[in-house]
C-alpha cells in the first residue's frame, strides 16, 4: 500500500506546462498486476485523488475536488514503460514513459511526452533525464 502527497506551484497560471493544477494533491496509488510476459510484468494502475486547488499553490478552500489517473506499465529487468491519463474538474491529459536502465551500469535513463487540455486550451511536454541508481 502506497500513499502520495504532492505540491504544485505555477505562478499566476491556471495550470503547470505539465497540466498540473496548482495546489496541494493526496492521492492513494493502487496497482494490480495482470500478467508476466517473457519481457516483464504487465501491469494496470489506478490512482484516486483530492485536489485542493489554490492559486500559488496555497489552497483557496478546505474543500477538496476529486481527480482519478490510470494506466498500464510493463517492467522488465532492464527497463519500464508506461502510458497513463488523467482526469479532474480543470480538464484532461495523458502521457508515456519509458525508462532504461542498462546493466550492469548504474545510469538510468528515461523520456516522457504527453499533452493535457483544459477548458480552450491545450498543450504538449516532454522531458528527457538522466539519472544514478544508488
Amino acid at each position: 500500500l502506497a500513499a502520495a502527497l504532492r505540491w504544485t506551484h505555477a505562478a499566476e497560471a491556471e495550470i503547470s506546462p505539465f497540466g498540473d493544477t496548482p495546489g496541494i494533491e493526496a492521492s492513494l496509488p493502487l496497482e494490480l498486476p495482470v500478467a508476466e510476459t517473457g519481457v516483464g510484468l504487465i501491469s494496470v494502475h489506478a490512482v484516486p485523488s483530492l485536489l485542493w486547488k489554490g492559486v500559488q499553490g496555497a489552497p483557496d478552500s478546505a474543500a477538496p475536488s476529486a481527480a482519478a489517473s490510470g494506466g498500464l506499465s510493463l517492467r522488465g529487468r532492464s527497463h519500464t514503460l508506461g502510458v497513463s491519463a488523467r482526469g479532474a474538474e480543470e480538464g484532461i491529459s495523458a502521457a508515456a514513459e519509458i525508462r532504461f536502465f542498462p546493466q550492469p551500469s548504474v545510469l538510468a535513463f528515461s523520456a516522457v511526452a504527453g499533452g493535457w487540455v483544459s477548458g480552450g486550451d491545450a498543450g504538449v511536454f516532454a522531458g528527457a533525464g538522466l539519472g544514478i541508481l544508488y
